[in-house]
């Protein structure tokens, strides 16, 4: 079996083995093409992520904190309606880990509008501060030079004396506070960072459930979602809800990538409906959009698991559902079906936006399952889909799963031929992992049998480390 090398979305390279993948180029010790059939899941937007998409890096900070006396730290600040901050407040714009604290160092240039002091921490120098009376804008650059080690240390600025306007009491707060990072003019409109979009640039399609914080996830209604007028797009502390959908778009028409997207699931039909429109009418007519219910609904690690489940089964007790049709009354299953049900409505009301020609061509339905457990998630999911509602591929474009191989435990000290190798059982177990299972071909059978295709939304390695070292690739 050979080796290739392949990365992962989160900026570092790891060593993955390919087993019997179709893939366009041998399956050689070779470096792979520039680009590769692969997909990619994107970091969330958080102020420890290493991936550094935003060009503003407000738009990645953890949020506003006051800073007064016998303010508790990390105690919120108030806002006013469009989220800026009304009294003087401090932001945490990076949190850093050992080894990486030079890759921030340099120049940034800082503009909000009103006035204020500002101080905070660490190792940065404040110079070339400037106050434009006419415009009401504050001008300044921040010269941030961290030394190692790193970990437990932030970037952290506050505002002091604010004033909104000239007239403004004092500690009013500010808005429109903008941080440019190193390297780009201070009156940029570019979004992302050169950085990101070069590493991006070798995946097919971006799959944005980090960047909704699908997981655990309590939007409901449209007027839940995150808007990009916003100061942060972060999960940390300004909003829960993910990154605004426009921010989305604009990065997959600026790339050409397709699009993974990942309906809330409590999202209510009218949410659906709306985001369905809001891709039609900017999309660019190249990209693709896959779309998928929540994101491991039968991950009972997170809250969408339960939910469902118990939506699942309190419809049930209701009277009247199509979802124990046959007299089936385990909860497990009724769960998964309700996840086949909710996919094949989604899928109905981006017919009803985008046209039946749009179904299973640009826009791609996708059933999500738990690879290792077909005979709970997928096999009795699909086969009642199909006697209650009719063909799943008139619904559903494919089948995916994620099938992650790992180190078996975790041990110091191994060789890294000792780390390949149990990589290398580990991936080998996913053809034969529970009670005989042949996984792979199982799964390859089962969409064949109903006319689907079969991907991966996420897989790779796990060492066992720290998160932000693993990798989430899909395989298309």
């Amino acid at each position: 079996m050979k080796r290739i090398i392949t990365t992962g979305i989160l900026l570092f390279f790891i060593t993955v083995k390919v087993v019997n993948a179709q893939l366009p180029f041998p399956c050689t010790s070779e470096q792979p093409p520039s680009k590769v059939p692969m997909g990619a899941n994107i970091d969330g937007i958080v102020d420890w992520s290493l991936t550094n998409a935003f060009v503003d890096m407000m738009k990645q900070s953890r949020g506003f904190y006051q800073v007064c006396a016998g303010c508790a730290f990390g105690t919120p600040a108030p806002l006013d309606a469009t989220g800026w901050p009304t009294t003087d407040f401090e932001v945490i714009f990076q949190s850093f880990f050992d080894g990486t604290a030079s890759t921030y160092n340099g120049t940034y240039s800082l503009s909000f509008t009103g006035s204020a002091t500002i101080g905070g921490c660490c190792e940065f120098t404040v110079t070339n501060l400037a106050y434009d009376a006419a415009s009401n804008t504050t001008t300044v650059n921040i010269n941030l030079n961290l030394t190692e080690p790193a970990s437990g240390k932030y970037f952290i600025l506050n505002f002091r004396n604010t004033r909104r306007t000239p007239g403004s009491p004092a500690n009013s707060g500010l808005t429109n506070l903008k941080l440019i990072r190193p390297g780009y003019p201070v009156n940029t409109t570019q979004t992302f960072t050169n950085a990101f979009l070069d590493h991006i640039d070798r995946f097919s399609v971006l799959r944005y459930m980090d960047w909704a914080n699908t997981n655990n996830s309590n939007v409901q209604t449209w007027a839940d979602r995150t808007l990009p007028t916003m100061p942060s797009q972060s999960a940390a502390q300004i909003t829960e809800n993910g990154v605004a959908w426009e921010y989305c778009i604009e990065l997959a028409n600026l790339t050409g990538k397709d699009m993974w997207v990942n309906i809330p699931h409590k999202a209510d039909d009218d949410y659906v409906l709306q985001l369905a429109t809001l891709l039609r009418d900017n999309v660019n007519d190249n990209i693709n959009i896959y779309v998928e219910y929540s994101n491991e609904v039968w991950n009972w690690g997170f809250s969408q698991s339960h939910w469902n489940r118990d939506a699942a089964v309190a419809e049930v007790n209701a009277g009247g559902s199509d979802l124990n049709n046959d007299g089936e009354n385990s909860p497990p299953y009724l769960g998964a079906r309700r996840i086949a049900r909710r996919t094949m409505e989604i899928s109905n009301i981006f017919r009803s936006v985008w046209g039946d020609e749009a179904i299973n061509t640009r826009i791609r339905p996708v059933y999500c399952y738990q690879i290792v457990w077909p005979g709970l998630w997928l096999d009795p999911a699909l086969k009642w889909l199909n006697d209650t509602y009719g063909d799943p591929s008139n619904y559903i474009y494919a089948i995916a799963g994620a099938p992650y191989f790992h180190v078996s435990d975790d041990v110091p000290g191994l060789s890294s031929d000792e780390i390949l190798d149990r990589l290398e059982n580990s991936m080998n177990a996913l053809f034969t992992h529970m009670d005989n299972t042949l996984i792979f071909d199982h799964a390859a059978a089962v969409a064949r049998w109903y006319g689907l295709k079969f991907l991966c939304y996420e897989g790779g390695p796990d060492t066992f480390g720290p998160i932000i070292f693993r990798q989430k690739v899909m395989l298309l």
